[in-house]
């Protein structure tokens, strides 16, 4: 192996004509370990900027094929059937941290500082999961969930509380969301290889839970508020709204939803964002205005509305206090 990424290494420095679907075909194909590559190198290319973005583009085209789905989706839209594998996920990332670096030093020192990212997280994780107090203001929730847990009388309603910390805490621990409070000296470039295994854990964690939640609520129904308490109706929505690879189960429950919205057993805002998400994912407007992407570095954009001059009197009659203006700057801060 080593041998191999040397001799590339050599082709790369020597011939800059090396066409990207050349190394892009040799990493997807595990020729060379995209895991361990040197992607750095890339950079010293003299078409480096050029080139990076033609190799990104193929290397999505790629994994979209592997994974089944129709190559004249894009990128951002598509939905993957499974986790994407750890290779997968390593020259993504590789070949995105590396456009954000301008040198070859610069990209090892990336990688170090993920490194130690890694380690920080895994820390942080294993201390949270086994008790211990939560270091952070971000992860109270995640220690609330363990607590009610350890407090619950119900085996089911206690395995639902223990994965809904589980899913949070991973979610907290990507690294938009890490770099708040764990990760702000890691560079732009570190965060996305540190984020390389964390992607595939979340993705890992959701797919469980999502296993997990459909045969709870198949077989006692929805967790009510009237029954088990608000906190675990909004543990059970938690896992359902991130349940996108399975739109027609997103779709059930929300009809479920609805009748439990009823009689006052689901949150109103729950049920909002979960209407939103399934419009979303079925490629219709949303109603609510939760759900959106970023458009560039914080600059994040609602999905298309309903009818934008209803926006915050819905917002407001489902529970969701602060109208749009104010969620926009918000999920702004996300954006990088």
């Amino acid at each position: 192996m080593v041998r191999t990424i040397l001799v590339l290494t050599t082709a790369l420095l020597c011939h800059g004509a090396a066409r990207s679907d050349e190394i892009v075909g040799d990493l997807l194909s595990g020729r060379v370990d995209p895991t361990t590559y040197d992607y750095g190198v890339l950079r010293e290319r003299p078409d480096a900027d050029v080139w990076l973005r033609d190799a990104e583009t193929r290397a999505q085209r790629g994994i979209l094929r592997r994974q089944g789905v129709s190559d004249d989706i894009a990128w951002e839209d598509a939905r993957f059937p499974d986790c994407m594998d750890e290779a997968e996920i390593a020259l993504l990332k590789g070949l995105s941290s590396v456009r954000k670096v301008t040198t070859h030093s610069a990209w090892l020192e990336a990688r170090r500082q993920a490194a130690e990212g890694e380690k920080r997280r895994q820390a942080m994780a294993d201390a949270v999961l086994a008790g211990e107090a939560a270091p952070y203001k971000q992860l109270k929730g995640v220690e609330r969930r363990l607590r009610l847990s350890r407090e619950a009388s119900d085996p089911v309603v206690s395995e639902l509380f223990r994965r809904n910390a589980q899913d949070q805490l991973w979610r907290a621990s990507v690294g938009f969301s890490a770099r708040q409070f764990m990760l702000q000296d890691l560079s732009e470039a570190a965060l996305d290889l540190y984020d390389a295994k964390v992607w595939r854990e979340t993705c890992l964690v959701d797919a469980s839970n999502r296993a997990w939640i459909k045969q709870a609520i198949a077989r006692r129904g929805w967790f009510k508020i009237s029954v088990d308490g608000e906190q675990a109706d909004s543990a059970a929505w938690n896992m359902v709204q991130h349940a996108d690879n399975d739109v027609a189960f997103q779709q059930a429950t929300l009809v479920v939803l609805e009748q439990a919205l009823k009689t006052k057993d689901t949150s109103p805002s729950n049920y909002a964002y979960l209407w939103d998400r399934v419009a979303v994912n079925t490629g219709r407007p949303q109603r609510y205005a939760t759900q959106g992407r970023c458009a560039g570095p914080g600059d994040w954009r609602p999905n298309p509305l309903e009818d934008e001059g209803a926006v915050n009197r819905w917002r407001a009659e489902f529970g969701i206090d602060y109208p749009l203006a104010d969620y926009v700057a918000l999920m702004n801060t996300f954006c990088r």
